[in-house]
């Protein structure tokens, strides 16, 4: 890289800030539990005196500390306060720990659910479990414990006596001490219940906001999130993978620069990042959607947009991974930007994941043959549906296109397959 790409950095915490949000798309249930259990944790954190740089590790941890429980059928009953499974630790740890650039932060969310009392236990022997492991564990079952329909103040002495009874059993004592010391700090309580006051609080904080990932280890990042995204459903287990490498040829074919390239690669890996919050009924209905159903899916690109646009470094990352269902004759959706309005990379993007699309299997057809496909968009092309120049680009060299994409989704699926069969294999082994 010259000296020009070496200063393409992006702040590591608006990053993990924006996949925190995308994970409240999932469900009510889980809205704003990742921002509460940070905050919690921070603070538990400070009055211990922990250190800023295992504080800064513990924060990143917080926001994303639950991701693996969105992998596959895993159930958003996995975080009661109670439940006696903690897969979703393990799966998380997994789905981070060869995507992400400080392997602590992984670590932290794979033991954030070992009790105290079991940290010298069989499972945890010979394994070094960081203490910012045991005040998650505190932080995000008192959040689970908070009950957003009554009084928040008339909910501290009742918390505060679970813990207390569970102190040395199942949290550290000197964490629970320090939450006992903050317990009666009535603005801590009324920002726990203000998930947007806690953002802005994290906000000021600059040495959470100081540390910068290059570009390559926030694709990294967005290939992990991308098996997130794709993993719910097998039929979409390797879709991301097949937009990004085709985005990235086309982006190489148009003279992009090396930056600009990746940064089309990164957007086809988060381009779907707001189909989180469609249910997983409609993603593998194996049938054509109604209407209605239909209407759900269209919400998904305005959200892709809505948390990418938190990370202001990259703007037109946003724009190429939420723009790929507009249409140049400004039909497509959700914003209805026509051709003028729309870069060559949101073009681009529109093309290939369409491209994708139809020569993927789904639930409710096989992939598509080259004859089907090309008759498909070049239709759109006329109609000016999608742009006339790259589509005809595309289906003169298809089968250059189409075995790229086949070769990668053959090597993300098999990732898929041996990710499946290694949870599998784990099951047992996290519930207790």
């Amino acid at each position: 890289m010259n000296k020009y790409e070496n200063k393409q950095t992006i702040s590591f915490y608006s990053v993990i800030k924006a996949l925190s949000a995308a994970f409240d798309l999932v469900s009510d249930e889980v809205s704003g539990h990742h921002r509460k259990t940070t905050f919690l944790a921070l603070l538990i954190a400070e009055e211990m005196g922990i250190s800023k740089r295992e504080i800064k590790d513990l924060v990143y941890a917080s926001l994303i500390h639950d991701l693996g429980v969105f992998y596959l059928n895993q159930r958003i009953a996995d975080l009661s306060f109670d439940n006696n499974s903690n897969l979703h630790q393990e799966v998380g740890y997994l789905l981070l720990k060869d995507y992400i650039h400080r392997k602590e932060i992984a670590e932290i969310i794979r033991y954030h659910h070992v009790d105290w009392k079991d940290r010298l236990g069989k499972s945890s022997a010979g394994i070094n479990i960081p203490r910012t492991s045991h005040i998650l564990h505190l932080a995000d079952r008192i959040a689970v414990l908070l009950e957003n329909n009554h009084n928040i103040l008339n909910q501290i002495n009742i918390i505060d006596n679970i813990i207390s009874k569970l102190a040395c059993k199942k949290f550290w004592p000197e964490a629970v001490a320090a939450f006992q010391k903050l317990k009666n700090q009535e603005f801590i309580w009324l920002t726990v219940i203000s998930p947007e006051r806690i953002v802005d609080y994290l906000d000021k904080l600059d040495f959470i906001k100081e540390e910068k990932i290059t570009l390559d280890e926030f694709l990294l990042i967005g290939k992990s999130l991308s098996h997130i995204i794709d993993f719910r459903s097998s039929f979409t287990a390797t879709h991301s993978t097949g937009i990004a490498c085709l985005a990235e040829q086309m982006a190489t074919r148009y003279n992009f620069d090396k930056n600009d390239v990746l940064k089309l690669k990164i957007a086809g890996f988060f381009h779907d990042i707001g189909k989180l919050a469609i249910p997983l009924r409609i993603l593998n209905k194996p049938a054509q959607l109604k209407n209605k159903e239909y209407n759900i899916i269209k919400i998904h690109p305005y959200y892709t947009y809505q948390i990418l646009a938190q990370i202001k470094e990259f703007p037109m990352i946003s724009e190429w991974a939420a723009f790929h269902h507009e249409q140049n004759n400004g039909e497509g959706y959700p914003f209805h930007l026509a051709g003028k309005d729309l870069s060559q990379g949101s073009k681009i993007m529109s093309v290939v994941d369409k491209f994708t699309a139809l020569t993927e299997e789904r639930p409710y057809r096989a992939s598509l043959q080259a004859d089907k496909v090309k008759y498909i968009l070049s239709n759109m092309a006329e109609k000016n549906e999608i742009d006339e120049m790259i589509t005809t680009d595309m289906l003169d060299n298809y089968n250059f296109y189409n075995n790229i994409r086949i070769n990668k989704q053959k090597e993300s699926r098999s990732y898929y397959q041996e990710f499946k069969k290694t949870i599998a294999s784990k099951r047992d082994q996290f519930i207790i």
